[in-house]
């Protein structure tokens, strides 16, 4: 078995002119420090195996050009440090989440956490597990290529959702998110796709108690599942009725349940700031595609949305965060501490 090199960041916050100071103990043994609760192990093709062998509070961190698969073992994963995420895959990392115990897992966040339990920059494939917060924090946050195939997802937030689907660091870089299985359950929108973002769900259980299963601003193709809205419609699809080819939804073999007498798809435009549901006829062509024809022109229009992040939407996610607060002398700044980032060993 090869060892890995793991950089275990020790965060020294320093008052002195507004700046914080960072020290970075490299320590290259296989379990980097006690109580760490995790097992790593090369693997033959080069990818690493990380299993937790007890309940573990760590920020792990998956760098360019590293393969990881996270087995959770029926254990419980808390991020250390409330301005990182427990788990972060940068781009050019790819990870792999399952769950040996069969769903036992869990993946969470303390509580004066300041970001997503989960950011994905990367390559993430999400098998099995639980992964929840009670904060106005995602759940998931996915800004380049992830799949969902199995597992639970809960958020007790009332302001915001549950999975977000979002363009943000890199604009370069369009968001793509498969969903074929797993069960989401939130207060707020259970997934909200945002502009010049796309997601394919195949399936699943999607569920909102207040706003909407599935809230769409980009290009959405839902082709089975389960989505559904108890106090409010199933899907939401944002327009801008300005604009057009900005964006799409599709909807063919999917079962939506919404809010008695409430149809199951609402349209907002974002130029007009207002729900339009009722001005538009809604079709479905033979492909799946929703068609709508606004009534008082009697014309097609396109489909399109353009929608701003919500204020509650929080944006944050632990990119070269450096933070000023000058409130009359000073404050003490925090920041990421005790990650843990998988390296190779470097060799002589």
């Amino acid at each position: 078995m090869k060892k890995l090199k793991l950089l275990a960041f020790a965060f020294i916050a320093f008052l002195f002119a507004g700046f914080i100071r960072v020290n970075a103990i490299h320590i290259d043994e296989l379990i980097p420090y006690p109580e760490s609760n995790i097992e790593v192990e090369e693997q033959d093709d080069g990818s690493y195996l990380l299993t937790l062998t007890d309940d573990a509070t760590l920020d792990i961190i998956i760098q360019n050009g590293e393969v990881a698969t996270l087995d959770l073992n029926g254990h419980k994963l808390v991020n250390f440090t409330p301005a990182c995420e427990a788990i972060k895959v940068e781009k050019g990392g790819t990870l792999t989440i399952t769950d040996s115990s069969n769903g036992n897992g869990v993946v969470t966040q303390r509580d004066d956490s300041t970001y997503s339990v989960i950011t994905n920059l990367g390559t993430l494939n999400i098998k099995a597990g639980t992964f929840k917060t009670d904060l106005d924090f995602y759940v998931i946050r996915n800004e380049a290529n992830m799949t969902i195939s199995g597992g639970n997802f809960i958020s007790t937030s009332n302001k915001t959702s549950l999975v977000g689907n979002i363009q943000y660091v890199d604009k370069n870089v369009t968001p793509r998110l498969t969903v074929s299985g797993g069960n989401f359950e939130a207060n707020q929108d259970a997934l909200k796709n945002y502009e010049n973002s796309i997601v394919n769900i195949t399936g699943g259980e999607f569920t909102s108690q207040n706003a909407f299963a599935l809230d769409n601003s980009g290009y959405a193709s839902v082709t089975g599942g389960k989505l559904t809205s108890v106090n409010n419609a199933a899907v939401r699809f944002q327009i801008d009725s300005t604009k057009e080819n900005e964006s799409s939804l599709k909807i063919n073999g999917a079962t939506l349940n919404s809010k008695e007498g409430v149809s199951d798809l609402s349209i907002y435009d974002k130029a007009l700031s207002k729900n339009v549901t009722d001005d538009y006829n809604t079709t479905i062509d033979e492909n799946g595609n929703v068609i709508l024809k606004e009534k008082k022109e009697d014309v097609t229009t396109t489909t399109v949305a353009t929608t701003t992040q919500k204020a509650e939407e929080n944006p944050k996610t632990s990119d070269n965060v450096l933070t000023f607060l000058i409130l009359g002398i000073a404050s003490l700044i925090g920041v990421c501490g005790s990650s843990i980032i998988i390296k190779k060993k470097m060799n002589a």
